[in-house]
């Protein structure tokens, strides 16, 4: 009997792109790392039979940063499933990886099958729109 090779996930995840030639905080080229990261999966054996996306994918949740991060995952040969971050729109996520089998429930972003797993990739979402400030003593901590 032939053993079964496991199943192998990777996980990236903070990506915080921005829109194109900006840097993250001034000093980061988020987009360049991401090239080199794609580049190195790409180049593992064995391979990863999945790639799971977690956010932040964008810095801004701009329309212009989520398609540079489409543009930047393109190379990946490897299956992708993406969720959002507390930076990420997830409008903005859904129109820019509208191949993704996004689920409608609000927690449950979504749920994929690789070799013998059930991977099921959860989000809570708070719109800026409902942003608040919620005071504590002296402090005051945003929600966004």
């Amino acid at each position: 009997m032939t053993a079964q090779r496991p199943t192998i996930v990777a996980h990236i995840t903070d990506l915080h792109i921005k829109p194109p030639g900006e840097l993250a905080y001034g000093q980061v080229d988020t987009a360049t790392a991401l090239a080199e990261l794609v580049a190195t999966l790409n180049k593992l054996s064995p391979r990863p039979d999945l790639v799971v996306v977690t956010g932040d994918l964008v810095d801004g949740g701009k329309p212009v940063e989520f398609s540079h991060l489409r543009g930047l995952l393109q190379p990946l040969e490897i299956p992708i499933a993406v969720t959002c971050g507390n930076h990420d729109d997830r409008g903005g996520v859904q129109a820019a990886f509208a191949d993704q089998p996004f689920a409608t429930a609000t927690a449950l972003n979504q749920q994929r099958s690789v070799g013998a797993l059930d991977i099921m990739l959860l989000a809570h979402f708070i719109r800026r729109s409902l942003a608040r400030v919620v005071k504590g003593g002296d402090e005051a901590v945003g929600l966004a």
